[in-house]
């Protein structure tokens, strides 16, 4: 699965993920469903996405985006942390000091988590969220997997094709004045569909 994702055409997510970054230029409303029972709205901020593609471009170095990870595939958007509302069901794991957080849920409201919890190790996902300040941070951040043959809990779930992962406070380089080092919770909760209007 790594070797295969590994191999993947880059130059055809580089495609991919621009295209997606198109469509969610400006302020965009969208939706993110799932058949786990994830819904959930918020408005994106007019900030150009980054797209990881494993290719280090002229106009990557001018935003100073100047590493990248392989496999790649993935884009990393800011939205608008007020905005956001719903619920999200993960199917996704989590992974924090040894241990598997397994069916993590969350509610939102105006971008705050507000209820957390988990199927399996509830204590430590609790932990990680109020060491990452969740009373206080918004969800601000988010990203869309674009790598058509990674497979999930390969290395990194946030490369899988159409999974989603949800980050806390602004994005660290979309947003570098404004981000936070003492924020930083990001999980991606599974595959998704992705509803981008006007």
């Amino acid at each position: 699965s790594y070797t295969a994702a590994l191999a993947v055409d880059l130059k055809a997510i580089q495609r991919a993920g621009t295209s997606l970054a198109r469509s969610l230029s400006g302020r965009k409303k969208v939706r993110v469903t799932s058949s786990a029972g994830t819904d959930l709205r918020f408005v994106t901020k007019p900030i150009r996405s980054a797209v990881d593609d494993g290719i280090i471009s002229a106009a990557d170095v001018r935003r100073g985006f100047v590493s990248v990870s392989l496999p790649a595939g993935k884009l990393e958007a800011a939205m608008r942390p007020e905005s956001v509302e719903g619920e999200v069901h993960a199917t996704d794991s989590m992974f924090y000091g040894g241990r598997t957080i397994r069916g993590v849920s969350l509610r939102v409201k105006a971008g705050r988590i507000v209820e957390w919890r988990a199927e399996e190790h509830g204590d430590l996902l609790d932990r990680t969220l109020k060491g990452s300040k969740v009373k206080t941070a918004r969800l601000g951040w988010f990203t869309v997997g674009l790598n058509p043959v990674a497979d999930p809990c390969m290395l990194d779930n946030s490369i899988v094709k159409d999974d989603v992962g949800l980050g806390l406070g602004p994005h660290p380089q979309l947003e570098r004045r404004a981000a936070r080092p003492d924020v930083f919770f990001y999980a991606t909760i599974g595959p998704a569909q992705i509803e981008i209007g006007n």
